[in-house]
């Protein structure tokens, strides 16, 4: 159980310093880290003809809830654009 703690805390302590570190990286684009990871998903080749709401909370591994207004600033400040899928459903 010692190692483990240990383990978790080593962990922890590496995640906060990539936070802190990625943090001072956006902040000169006026991003925190979490429109950077916004930002990330939807650049990537899958996601061109765009993703919902519920499909990038799903790959972010967050909650729609959180997300939401996440994006509603972001759309906001003008680093994304929200539209209406038209695409017909199968």
């Amino acid at each position: 159980m010692e190692l483990a703690n240990r383990i978790f805390f080593k962990l922890y302590q590496c995640a906060n310093m990539l936070h802190k570190t990625g943090s001072r990286a956006v902040q000169d684009e006026g991003l925190t880290t979490q429109q950077w990871a916004v930002l990330g998903a939807l650049s990537r080749p899958e996601a061109a003809q765009g993703m919902g709401v519920g499909e990038l909370a799903r790959y972010l591994m967050v909650s729609r809830q959180n997300l939401s207004g996440l994006i509603t600033r972001m759309t906001r400040d003008g680093h994304i654009e929200m539209s209406t899928d038209i695409r017909p459903r199968c």
